[in-house]
């Protein structure tokens, strides 16, 4: 794989894939260090059974036996992801992606990107609470100051100008709040 124009990602001859610098959960691997050598499972595309959804970073041989976990402050992700692979490399299943976004997250941030989209065509936060959430019913203005979906839409309304704003890679390092 070979870097393209300092992004995070990488390209070979098949699709773009993210890279470990970039999305912790990247699993890379090489060739064990002599001195540990083994009897281990070796990882190369023939014996993962979904290399996409466990997101392993073969070398250009396409085989390896040993993963690479850097001790820098994503190494619970990294040795989690790496756990993951060797399940799978051992014929386990290799349980749940500890950083897939949960569905009321995910319908938070579908709900922030329909809230920018209205926003940037103009719409008032008014506006935009009635088309996310359906007709409010309300008295007035002071019903609408003092109603909560005004204060949710209009933190939809900056987190979804947030992700606009780069605040999307944020993404990779889900579920760690502490990196964000």
């Amino acid at each position: 794989m070979r870097s393209l124009g300092g992004c995070d990602f990488a390209a070979g001859d098949g699709p773009l894939t993210w890279t470990a610098r970039a999305l912790p959960s990247v699993v890379g691997v090489t060739a064990t260090p002599r001195e540990l050598e083994g009897r281990s499972p070796r990882a190369d595309a023939r014996t993962l059974p979904d290399a996409a959804r466990l997101r392993v970073a073969l070398p250009p041989d396409g085989a390896a036996d040993a993963a690479l976990l850097p001790f820098d402050e994503h190494f619970p992700t990294r040795a989690a992801a790496a756990l993951r692979v060797w399940r799978a490399l051992v014929g386990r299943k290799p349980g749940s992606d500890p950083q897939a976004l949960t569905p009321q997250r995910r319908s938070r941030l579908v709900l922030a990107l329909r809230a920018l989209d209205g926003r940037r065509a103009h719409a008032s936060y008014r506006q935009l609470a009635e088309g996310l959430f359906g007709p409010l019913r309300l008295g007035g203005d002071a019903d609408w100051n003092s109603h909560d979906l005004r204060d949710r839409t209009i933190r939809l309304a900056r987190l979804g100008h947030s992700l606009s704003r780069g605040g999307y890679r944020r993404l990779l390092l889900y579920p760690d709040r502490r990196l964000r």
